[in-house]
């Protein structure tokens, strides 16, 4: 058995035009990793990390490095890609300011 991660994404409906392009990330059937439902034939609820097991398909499957520690792998799956992703997305780096929102509702009342 080899180690595996997933990120924030375990399944998509394959179906859809977005799916068919290779944009499951678009799909709006998307089945996160933690607290969505499977449809159809693998209807279930997604449990993620908190689960005793985890069904995703292949190709949602991060193999971990040889040598890679899951406690170092496990930030670079689901959360910290989600956190990641914005920074490198919008240019953050040395010299920039970036505000991280844990409420967006307090946001939103200090605006």
């Amino acid at each position: 058995m080899e180690p595996v991660g997933v990120g924030a994404q375990a399944d998509s409906c394959g179906e859809c035009v977005d799916c068919k392009a290779g944009n499951e990330n678009h799909c709006a059937n998307t089945v996160n990793t933690y607290g969505s439902i499977y449809k159809g034939k693998k209807s279930g609820k997604s449990y993620g990390g908190y689960a005793t097991y985890n069904r995703t398909p292949g190709h949602f499957v991060l193999r971990i490095p040889d040598g890679l520690d899951s406690a170092d792998a496990a930030p670079m799956m689901c959360g910290g890609v989600t956190v990641y992703s914005p920074l490198k997305n919008y240019g953050a780096g040395p010299g920039k300011t970036v505000r991280i929102l844990t409420d967006p509702a307090s946001y939103l009342s200090n605006s």
